[in-house]
């Protein structure tokens, strides 16, 4: 379903007395805030080419959520972390065990170490199913994006907008009826999870 049809299921439930301004700034809120679980994720494999360390996500990433490299879920660490594992842990070269996007732009994530091999081509075609094949020195991202909301979602982003729209201060403002969509909206996450 389209952003704007969710903005008008909302006016439809709020009878029209919704702010259009602030409804279309709750939904684009609603999605980011999406983008911290694992909900609207995309799966993609990367490209290495030699000596390259830094990778940038595609332009509808959100949030990284999992890095894999050559069957291995890589491990996050803070900049922190890798500067107490060597201060130029930058130069170092070999199999990657972990990635950061601290030292990065907020669309660049860095692996470490380095890889020391560049990848092999990939044709997902007549690879062999179920990952048996998984293409050696490829990175494999997981990662939420900004596409539309599922229909599955629908009500419980529209929901979430009601909530907002009627706990803040206006002439429609209802406290019972923020409770009943926040009940509802638990109720729907809850039957997400069965």
């Amino acid at each position: 379903m389209s952003k704007a049809d969710v903005l008008s299921l909302v006016q439809t439930f709020a009878l029209d007395q919704a702010d259009t301004g602030l409804i279309d700034r709750f939904y684009d809120d609603t999605v980011i805030s999406l983008s911290e679980q694992p909900l609207l994720v995309q799966a993609e494999l990367v490209p290495v080419t030699l000596n390259q360390a830094t990778f940038t996500l595609p332009a509808s990433a959100l949030t990284l959520h999992w890095c894999f490299y050559m069957n291995r879920q890589l491990d996050y660490m803070d900049l922190i972390d890798l500067e107490v594992l060597s201060p130029q842990w930058r130069d170092h070269i070999g199999v990657p065990v972990a990635y950061t996007s601290e030292s990065e732009d907020e669309t660049v994530f860095r692996l470490y170490p380095r890889p020391a091999v560049p990848s092999t081509a990939y044709d997902v075609l007549l690879g062999p199913p179920f990952g048996a094949g998984f293409p050696s020195g490829q990175v494999f991202i997981v990662y939420s994006h900004s596409a539309e909301v599922p229909r599955w979602l629908e009500l419980a982003v529209t929901l979430r907008i009601l909530t907002w729209e009627f706990s803040r201060e206006s002439s429609h403002k209802d406290a019972a009826f923020v409770r009943a969509c926040q009940r509802l909206a638990t109720l729907i996450s809850q039957l997400r999870t069965i």
